[in-house]
């Protein structure tokens, strides 16, 4: 095996043939990490890192495996961009030949080169999980939640399983709803967002930041509303689902998504509401529509809700599961 530094552009061919692996998320497809690696320049002034492209290749010259990391200026320590908030999953791209040895051997590549290596957000599906386990190398842990449609066979059969306080909670939101006579909508947007619409939903979502986070400075704001990539990716990544609750024409609550290639699964790695609305709980409310929407679909979708466990996650039914960081210190390796 063969390791190389590369330009991202040069294995665009190579890692979309590596995303038809159905275990990769939308969060590790060629686009989004792209709009990830052209926004890297806010990491690079604050951390003192730059992208690096790692791809892996036999004796045949074939790419066996590509994955992405920052490296430290002046240093040999590199992370993955699983590092980063709003990436909940990262892991080496690969197709379904991979073997275990290959993996193996990647690492070893990467311990020899590089005297520090951190991965984060590693899932226990992926192979690379099960290898850095079976070296023993030291690890913490991420928990996440996902509302696994494929447990249930209707709408129904979904909310007939959520507690009955949560059942009751659901009841009486939109009760409240339907008492002050509001109009409820779910707006569903697929694809590349206008940048009207991510205005709008930036707004709400910075609004709800200062009061969750109290310092949100100027500077962190603006950032967040032009530079990030998830703001990036609203408007430029086409696999982007963007659910949006309005009452009466208004926005209340919003969840920004990411949808793989075969539509079975959702990434929300925003979720945000308007706090004036609270009394209706308008979160609670926008899952329960998408939930319906989920299950009038051909092709079941799950919906995961990502970092974190929050009580509401639960309350609509999310199971919790979890990804993996790992700590790679050369000088505490004897046997590679």
């Amino acid at each position: 095996m063969i390791m190389k530094i590369v330009n991202i552009k040069k294995v665009k061919s190579e890692w979309q043939t590596f995303e038809k692996n159905n275990k990769i998320t939308p969060l590790q497809y060629f686009d989004y990490t792209k709009i990830i690696i052209n926004s890297f320049f806010l990491h690079s002034l604050r951390y003192m890192e730059y992208p690096i492209c790692v791809a892996f290749y036999n004796n045949n010259n074939i790419c066996r495996a590509i994955c992405c990391f920052s490296k430290k200026v002046f240093s040999k320590r590199i992370n993955s961009i699983g590092k980063y908030p709003g990436i909940a999953f990262n892991d080496f791209l690969y197709d379904s030949s991979f073997t275990m040895n290959e993996m193996n051997e990647c690492i070893n590549l990467l311990i020899h080169k590089y005297k520090s290596i951190d991965f984060y957000c590693i899932p226990e599906f992926s192979m690379l999980y099960k290898c850095l386990i079976n070296r023993k190398i030291k690890h913490t842990t991420n928990e996440n939640v996902c509302i696994n449609t494929y447990k249930y066979n209707s709408y129904d059969e979904y909310f007939n399983s959520l507690s009955k306080n949560s059942r009751q909670h659901i009841r009486t939101s939109y009760n409240r709803i339907k008492k002050e006579k509001l109009k409820i909508r779910l707006e569903i947007i697929d694809g590349k967002i206008p940048n009207s619409m991510v205005k709008k939903v930036m707004e709400l979502y910075l609004k709800r930041r200062d009061i969750r986070y109290k310092k949100n400075s100027i500077v962190k704001k603006y950032v967040l509303k032009k530079f990030h990539h998830n703001t990036i990716a609203m408007k430029k990544f086409d696999k982007t689902k963007l659910f949006i609750l309005r009452l009466n024409n208004q926005i209340v609550a919003f969840i920004e998504g990411f949808i793989t290639i075969d539509r079975r699964y959702i990434i929300a790695p925003r979720v945000s509401i308007n706090t004036e609305f609270d009394r209706f709980s308008p979160g609670i409310i926008m899952i329960n529509e998408i939930m319906k929407t989920l299950f009038t679909n051909e092709i079941k979708t799950n919906l995961d809700l990502s970092i974190g466990t929050e009580r509401y996650k639960f309350d609509m039914g999310g199971e919790c599961f979890n990804t993996y960081n790992f700590y790679i210190d050369k000088n505490k390796i004897r046997d590679i």
